[in-house]
């Protein structure tokens, strides 16, 4: 219960993790990968500076999985990118 930092790794294999009013970062060391898994509620990711850069955010609701990919040409200096996604009917 409470935020997690995301330092090493994170490995999604299925269903969902579901966050509530909590995120998960992960940051400049740390990586997430999935097979069928993914993050219902708050996901934020470092883009470190120095360059192009694209990431996917692992998330979805509870019924779906609906991922976001965001791309910058250049990053000048080094920030969290924070997204969201929930069902609260469910």
């Amino acid at each position: 219960n409470g935020n997690v930092f995301v330092s090493d790794s994170l490995v999604l294999n299925s269903g969902s993790v579901r966050t509530g009013l909590n995120t998960i970062t992960v940051g400049s060391n740390g990586f997430l990968t999935r097979s069928t898994g993914y993050i219902c509620g708050n996901l934020a990711k470092v883009f470190v500076a120095g360059g192009a850069i694209s990431k996917s955010f692992e998330i979805g609701d509870s019924i779906d999985y609906t991922p976001v990919n965001i791309s910058f040409d250049n990053v000048f200096v080094s920030l969290y990118f924070f997204v969201s996604r929930t069902n609260l009917n469910k």
